[in-house]
Formats: structure tokens, sequence, C-alpha cells
């Protein structure tokens, strides 16, 4: 399968987990995480709905391998996505679909061969695959990264959100009626094309989000929760081989903005100091 068309339905799908973005409530299903991957062939694969707290869930890592089946389409969900990646899980996930787990031995070489195998360092043609519907993932490598940065939101939900998620009935699949915290900044990278254009991004990966709490502690200091979030973003990762793993939103895609991607997460290898000195 490759990027140019995407089957119906796939049996018995074997998909490397590298994206989990930070949770939305979003009321029809609870609390949803997007969440992607890669098929050992190389091609991007988008699983839509997986609700937040399950025991699927929980156990469920980044570069953890599932196997499943999806199809394309569901009466009930992704009936107007036509992004290609864009399937369905036919059945409800549990802890037994995840059927293995890559490691960072040997300098994340294992990781490395799915990432790698399929990579574009050319953001102007990957807009392009976007607006002609031909691709929503990707995995891009900058030719440089410039700043990270932070911006001040909205400290809750959207109030329709929050209305909603009073009526809804699912919350004897989950511990309390009690939301998940949003998160109160949104985090970019600034970066340049390989044709030297500059170009910001929006991160949205759980992991940035986890960070971000995990740093706020008990001392709730919020200053110094960026500091760390941007030591290790910023000072750590770059100093790394970093990609960034691209998606488009539902909304972005269907309104084809200018550039409709965002940064659904970050893939920061060592670098290899044998390849650098050829």
């Amino acid at each position: 399968m490759n990027d140019e068309k995407y089957s119906e339905s796939i049996k018995d799908a074997e998909v490397l987990i590298t994206v989990r973005t930070y949770p939305l409530p979003l009321t029809s299903h609870g609390e949803v995480v997007c969440t992607a991957g890669i098929l050992p062939d190389g091609s991007w694969v988008r699983i839509y709905p997986i609700r937040y707290r399950t025991d699927f869930n929980i156990k469920l890592r980044k570069w953890s391998i599932i196997k499943l089946d999806l199809k394309r389409k569901h009466k009930l969900v992704n009936k107007g996505d036509m992004r290609p990646e864009s399937y369905v899980p036919i059945n409800d996930l549990q802890p037994e679909n995840i059927v293995g787990y890559l490691s960072t031995d040997d300098k994340w070489r294992l990781r490395k061969e799915y990432v790698l195998s399929n990579v574009t360092n050319d953001l102007k043609k990957a807009i392009k695959k976007a607006h002609d519907n031909k691709q929503s993932l990707c995995t891009y490598k900058p030719a440089t990264i410039t700043n990270f940065t932070w911006e001040k939101t909205e400290p809750d939900w959207k109030k329709d959100w929050l209305s909603a998620w009073e009526q809804t009935d699912f919350f004897d699949q989950i511990d309390s009626k009690k939301m998940i915290k949003k998160l109160p900044y949104k985090f970019f990278y600034h970066f340049k094309d390989i044709d030297g254009s500059s170009h910001r991004l929006h991160i949205e990966d759980w992991e940035i989000g986890q960070l971000f709490w995990n740093c706020l502690g008990s001392d709730r200091n919020e200053q110094i929760a960026l500091q760390k979030v941007k030591q290790k973003y910023w000072n750590e990762f770059t100093e790394k081989d970093i990609h960034f793993f691209l998606g488009t939103t539902f909304q972005f895609h269907v309104r084809r903005i200018p550039n409709p991607y965002v940064i659904i997460g970050v893939f920061y290898p060592p670098i290899d100091e044998q390849l650098t000195i050829f």
C-alpha cells in the first residue's frame, strides 16, 4: 500500500503506533485520542476513535505494535472524513490487540527502520499532496529548527463541549465525570524548509502535554514548567536527528488552508556519528 491508494479495509493490520495526540472531550465517544501509526510497508494509518479511559488505552504506549481489523467508513463516525489514511477499528480494542513493542536499543534501529523508510524534506510537496487529498500524514525532516515558543490559551474547554459533556451517558465506562484538563498553553516549533521558507507549526502530541503537567508538579509554577518543557524540546531534542510527524486535522483538511498540517509527534533518535562522517 502507498500514499496514492488505500484499501477500503485492512485485515489483521499490524500498526506501529507513533502518534498519540492530547485527548479531546468529544462527547459522542467520550474522551478520544487521535492515534496514528505506520504499517510494515511504510504507509501511514489514522485510527479513530480510540477512547481515552479504557484498559486498552491505559496499556497502549507509543512504539507498541497493535494488530487489528480496520475499515474506511462507518455510519456512526468518519462518514465525512475523506483523508486517505483514516480508518475505524472494526471491533472494540482490547489489551490483547497489543502484540509487540519496539525499544530504543541499538540507537533506535528498529524504530528508524519503520519511520525513516518514507521521509519528506519538502513541505510544499507535502502540502500539495494534502490539498490533492493524496496524503494527510507524513514524516517530515525540517532543514533547520529556529525556535520553540508557546502561547497562552483559554483555560477551559469550549462551552458547548462542557454542556454536552454533562449530558453524555458513557460515565459507566470511566471512573468519574471529571473532564481531562485542558492545556493552558499551545506549543510551537519554528523552522525552515528545504527552500529556505520559514514556518511555525503547533505541536499537538500527548507527550508535550503530559510533560507540561509533570513539570508543573505540586508547586504549580507555570513559568518554571514552561522552561522545563523548552529545555526538553529545544535544548535536548534539537541536538538529535529530529523529525516531525505531521498530520492534517479534519477541519483544516476540508478547508484547504495554505498549510493544513500540525505537528502530531516528534521523532528524536540519536545522531548516528558513523553516518555523519561520510
